[in-house]
């Protein structure tokens, strides 16, 4: 995952929009220094993953519940697909704002090649004086992730529990 999400970076980031054109150049380009700079910012990136995805699973089924109690269970398997789509939706879409400033300590981090590794506090430390000290700055453009977030774990959120059911048919899904 961390090579994939540095080399989105990279692409993102306009100091290298005239060297860089796709993923093959990138992926050469980072070979020459070595495996590790692949993986710059993992420690951010695992903090991130495993902080949300724990806060995820634990909420999933009781936040799912409570959309479902909202409504009548007339139509169940739509009742039952709506929940997954606004559970997940709401839930990853909030908890991926929660942990926004952690995505701009890790893309500080990966946008920057061949360059001495940087400790993520040390990171956060600079990207908090280079926003001015301010939470609203710190959370510049969380607007945008907020609305990618809500259409991608709402629509991953459903398919999945589509998929789960249809393996597991005989499981009670209340």
């Amino acid at each position: 995952m961390c090579p994939l999400e540095r080399v989105q970076v990279l692409l993102q980031t306009s100091a290298y929009h005239d060297r860089f054109k796709n993923t093959g150049q990138i992926l050469r380009a980072l070979r020459v220094h070595g495996y590790r700079e692949y993986y710059r910012g993992l420690s951010v990136v695992l903090a991130r993953n495993s902080l949300s995805n724990a806060l995820f699973f634990t909420l999933k089924e009781p936040f799912k519940k409570t959309v479902v109690e909202i409504r009548p269970l007339r139509n169940r398997m739509f009742i039952q697909l709506v929940a997954d789509f606004v559970s997940g939706a709401v839930l990853g879409a909030s908890i991926s704002t929660v942990f926004f400033p952690l995505n701009v300590v890790k893309n500080h981090m990966q946008s920057k090649v061949g360059v001495t590794f940087e400790n993520p506090f040390y990171v956060f430390h600079l990207v908090w004086r280079k926003r001015q000290k301010s939470l609203r700055m710190l959370y510049l453009g969380v607007h945008l992730n907020f609305t990618r977030s809500l259409l991608a774990w709402g629509i991953t959120n459903s398919v999945y529990e589509l998929l789960r059911r249809s393996f597991k048919p005989c499981e009670d899904d209340t």
